[in-house]
């Protein structure tokens, strides 16, 4: 509950995973507000949050050299949606598209919808892991390349939050 002025928004903690709620506001002399939030419980969805990326392994596990151009914003949604971007600047993105997850078999499953910039190598089906320092790992998944260099092709990335 909001105060009316300022206040933390508190979710009932019987709230379940992927129910949504709407906050609306009344803001005098100015049109009504309102914000759609959706609960998600990181046990089901650890993907949520956004990402930077550390690193990549080869196929054998080996750590590839310091990357070149990293990923500096991997952003995926708890509603399904994530947004890739090399080089942050304001509101730019790269390309964005939809996701769909599997956290009992670590399957994922990522298709581009559309974007600025449209990687002609992207493959978005592999699996995923969170491990106990907050790494994700993406393994036998592309998310393209952002030249036309000829990079390495890696069999995983590593993402930090923050």
């Amino acid at each position: 509950m909001v105060d009316g002025t300022t206040g933390p928004l508190v979710v009932d903690p019987n709230a379940k995973h992927n129910m949504s709620f709407v906050v609306r506001d009344r803001i005098p002399k100015m049109s009504d507000m309102s914000v759609t939030f959706l609960v998600f419980d990181r046990k089901e969805n650890p993907l949520v949050g956004n990402w930077h990326q550390e690193g990549s392994l080869t196929c054998a596990g080996e750590k590839l050299p310091i990357v070149t151009e990293p990923i500096r914003e991997l952003v995926i949604t708890a509603d399904g949606g994530f947004r890739i971007t090399w080089h942050p600047f304001e509101s730019y993105v790269d390309y964005w598209g939809r996701y769909e997850h599997d956290t009992s078999t670590g399957t994922i499953r990522m298709k581009v919808d559309s974007g600025n910039f449209l990687p002609s190598d992207f493959r978005g089906i592999g699996r995923f892991s969170v491990d106990i320092h907050g790494v994700l790992t993406l393994d036998h998944v592309w998310l393209g390349s952002r030249t036309a260099s000829k990079k390495p092709r890696s069999c995983s990335y590593q993402f930090k939050q923050g």
